[in-house]
């Protein structure tokens, strides 16, 4: 067995030797491997002649890797440009050139990036599966090293790879998250008459985050006198 763990393309004479000794007496006769099925070319029953005793070469091939990260498209332009950060959590699958899975995937680190490492030299695809309430941008909006590699369906087209090369360009733009807020005002029973023949009317909010981003400093402003004809109180503010 023959180990590359490096991964580096690794060339050899795939040799091996033979001797037998006649039953008859005399000298032994030797022959190491050809290069071919065929031991004596020439049919001279001699295999130990030039060009019929050359080693068999054999090549490992280099091994390959592709990546890059998954990046949110903030100004929507198909490109990675300064200050547009990683998206991790993302899973990204490794596919074979027919769009069939290889068994392989991974998901994005904290800023976004990902690898596929000791590939063999092939055909592949890579299939980005799209984060909740975001898009894909726009494929292949220009330069391939920044540009966005994925399609609608979040896979690329087929990539290439030859012995030990390292493609670090595939990428995946994805849209911002959309900010987003609901208030529901509820009444809370029915309005109870005081002592001095004012009314206690008790209301309920609900707040909720519609959106995939956080919010802060989320005010309401509940104004009276756009509910009840002659009422005389200001506006009322809360800061959550």
């Amino acid at each position: 067995m023959i180990t590359n763990p490096g991964g580096a393309e690794l060339a050899f004479n795939n040799s091996a030797s033979v001797q037998g000794t006649p039953l008859a007496g005399g000298p032994p006769v030797t022959d190491i491997s050809d290069e071919g099925g065929e031991t004596d070319t020439d049919g001279d029953n001699n295999g130990n002649e030039p060009g019929e005793n050359d080693p068999t070469p054999a090549l490992i091939s280099g091994l390959a890797s592709l990546g890059d990260i998954v990046f949110e498209d903030t100004d929507g332009n198909g490109l990675q440009d300064v200050g547009e950060p990683g998206v991790g959590g993302v899973t990204v699958n490794l596919l074979d050139a027919a769009g069939n899975s290889t068994g392989r995937f991974v998901t994005t680190t904290a800023n976004g990036s990902y690898s596929f490492d000791d590939l063999d030299a092939g055909t592949y695809i890579v299939q980005f599966i799209e984060p909740a309430d975001r898009d894909f941008t726009t494929q292949d909006a220009g330069n391939d090293t920044l540009d966005s590699d994925a399609g609608d369906d979040g896979r690329t087209g087929v990539i290439t790879l030859g012995n030990s090369e390292n493609n670090t360009d595939v990428d995946a733009g994805v849209t911002p998250l959309i900010p987003a807020i609901g208030l529901a005002k509820d009444l809370v029973g029915e309005p109870v008459q005081e002592s001095d023949g004012n009314y206690k009317i008790t209301y309920r909010f609900v707040i909720e985050n519609l959106g995939g981003t956080p919010l802060s400093n989320v005010g309401i402003t509940d104004d009276f006198s756009a509910t009840f004809n002659g009422a005389t109180s200001n506006a009322i503010k809360w800061y959550l």
